[in-house]
């Protein structure tokens, strides 16, 4: 997909899936041949009604997905990001600084919004969340 001089990549070496299935010549993207070929390329969720094609606001049931769904999806998702964007030399110092990073635990939220308002008396966060990559706190 993204092949230069310097970089070979395809699309299951971030979104997972399978890449060794092809689609006949002249096939359409309505045929059932088509549905199916793709069914065996791509990720399932453990919940269909999750499906990026269906939901747009799955929000805590994103938690129960498979980590090889969620990677499907969204590569760049701070739980799976050490499989997809710090592999193969290309991101990996970033993706391991962002580990620690207030975007992984969300301390920088709760402590701003209980000190703001008054619920906590100390400026630095004490508080935050973080799901592990099977969605656990």
């Amino acid at each position: 997909m993204h092949e230069t001089g310097t970089v070979k990549i395809s699309c299951v070496d971030c979104h997972g899936g399978t890449g060794e299935v092809s689609l006949p010549a002249g096939v359409s993207s309505d045929a059932a041949e088509y549905r199916a070929v793709k069914a065996r390329a791509h990720v399932a969720p453990r919940n269909p009604q999750n499906s990026a094609a269906t939901e747009t606001r799955a929000y805590t049931d994103w938690l129960k997905e498979s980590p090889e769904y969620i990677r499907f999806v969204n590569p760049g998702d701070l739980r799976i990001a050490d499989k997809t964007c710090g592999t193969f030399g290309c991101h990996a110092s970033e993706t391991q600084r962002s580990r620690s990073s207030m975007m992984s635990h969300g301390a920088m939220l709760w402590g701003a919004a209980l000190y703001n308002n008054g619920s906590f008396p100390f400026k630095n966060p004490h508080f935050g969340e973080s799901y592990s990559r099977e969605g656990v706190p």
